[in-house]
Order: structure tokens, then C-alpha cells, then sequence
């Protein structure tokens, strides 16, 4: 999954994600390399304001949000760019 905080950042726990930062959680990527961003978000689903960047992240935006009227497709930033 690959995808960008949006909004006013993404609050987890006690930590504030800041908007802008990149999550970049391949499924085989190592524990050691990933950021501490990154190892806050695992597992999570990103939050609304967040901007896909691949398939897999919107697929899985799209099936949590969208039962709450909140579209994200519009969202997707081209995966070749």
C-alpha cells in the first residue's frame, strides 16, 4: 500500500502523522526499513483524508469509506507519474 496523509495529518494514539508524509508499506518490505511514520500506520486503514497512490490502497479505501457517502476514487494519483 502506498498512499499520502492528507488534511490536518493523521492523529494515531498520542502521535500526529503530518499531512504530506509518504506511507510506503509494500508487503514485502523489512521491519528495519521502514520509517516511524510507517510503523505507526501498519496495519491500519488510511484514514479518509488520505491520497491513494496504487490500486491496492484505493481498492481497500473504497470498500471501507464508501458506505459513508465518501468517494476517494477522484483521489487516485496515477501510478505512472
Amino acid at each position: 500500500m502506498k498512499y499520502l496523509v492528507g488534511g490536518g495529518g493523521w492523529p494515531i494514539g498520542g502521535v500526529l502523522i503530518p499531512a504530506g508524509t509518504l506511507i510506503d508499506l509494500p508487503d514485502d518490505k523489512p521491519e528495519h526499513l521502514l520509517s516511524p511514520w510507517e510503523r505507526l500506520a501498519k496495519g491500519r486503514v488510511p484514514a479518509r483524508d488520505c491520497v491513494p497512490l496504487d490500486s491496492e490502497t484505493l481498492a481497500l479505501m473504497v470498500e471501507k469509506f464508501e458506505k459513508y457517502g465518501f468517494h476517494v476514487a477522484r483521489h487516485l494519483v496515477s501510478e505512472a507519474g
